[in-house]
């Protein structure tokens, strides 16, 4: 068996995407034409009751798989246009009206053994899965399962759509932002206090930086001494691990200054000053 050229089969994937991120999810579209195979039409199986003791009842029909007292009805589909060295994507859709939802079995007939084995979910059902290469030659066949433990069972199975997955070149992608950052940040003086406050003078815009540990509890604002105007700063991940502060507006004037604060630490702190009070309040009442 030919393999396939990957640089052919590359090609159309082979561009720059622009994704947006949104809860740290990045959604890829995987596209080409799909190997559709249709259970309703193409069906391998004689439509019978494959349960082993021949118990209860079985039927097809279309697409449509009816079981009862305990007894099951199985399909397959010859997948030969597959080749299991190479990844794929495979879409099951259905919908399970009562009973037991549609059970599948993947075949290799390279390995001799089920790469898959999968109970599809209750209701409608619209489920991919990723079918990993191997290192020898054959095709797949995929079987489907109704099966009634005793009460009425009914499953619909929609077309099966397979479509090759340039797997190695997914996990091989990196992400890098889709413009660069305009960095002309400056700054002025710093001024710090323990490990959880600092006072920056900066002009300019872009990022400014705090190698310690991202943590959501540190905030950063901007205040104007002449003007008593207080903003607040969005907080991002640098580097993977380190706190940055985006300043979008340019700092002119000297007497602006950045203050960064890790505030849980500003709580605990207020917390001792009130026990504190509260304690030499009733220290001094007694004595009074």
């Amino acid at each position: 068996m030919a393999r396939v050229s990957e640089n052919e089969e590359w090609s159309e994937y082979r561009q720059d995407f622009r994704f947006q991120m949104l809860d740290s999810r990045v959604i890829v579209e995987v596209g080409g034409e799909p190997f559709v195979y249709d259970f309703g039409r193409s069906g391998q199986g004689t439509i019978g009751n494959c349960d082993v003791l021949s118990r209860g009842m079985a039927e097809k029909s279309g697409n449509v798989y009816i079981a009862d007292e305990r007894g099951a009805v199985c399909d397959y589909v010859v997948m030969s246009e597959l080749d299991p060295r190479l990844p794929y994507l495979m879409r099951v859709r259905g919908e399970n009206i009562e009973g037991r939802s549609v059970k599948f079995f993947l075949w290799n007939t390279g390995s001799k053994r089920n790469d898959l084995e999968y109970l599809l979910g209750k209701s409608e059902f619209d489920q991919a899965f990723t079918m990993l290469p191997w290192s020898w030659d054959g095709f797949y066949t995929l079987n489907i399962e109704t099966r009634s433990f005793g009460q009425r069972t009914e499953n619909i199975v929609e077309p099966v759509e397979v479509r090759w997955l340039p797997l190695s070149q997914i996990a091989g992608t990196k992400l890098i932002t889709n413009q660069t950052l305009d960095n002309n940040l400056r700054i002025i003086e710093v001024s710090k206090t323990g490990t959880w406050l600092y006072k920056v003078k900066v002009e300019g815009q872009g990022l400014i930086k705090l190698s310690q540990g991202y943590d959501a509890g540190w905030v950063a604002i901007k205040t104007e001494n002449s003007k008593f105007k207080v903003q607040k700063f969005s907080h991002v991940k640098v580097d993977g691990w380190a706190n940055g502060w985006e300043i979008n507006s340019k700092l002119k004037n000297q007497n602006s200054e950045v203050i960064i604060f890790y505030w849980p630490q500003l709580l605990e702190y207020v917390g001792l000053i009130v026990l504190v009070g509260t304690g030499l309040g009733l220290l001094l009442k007694k004595r009074g």
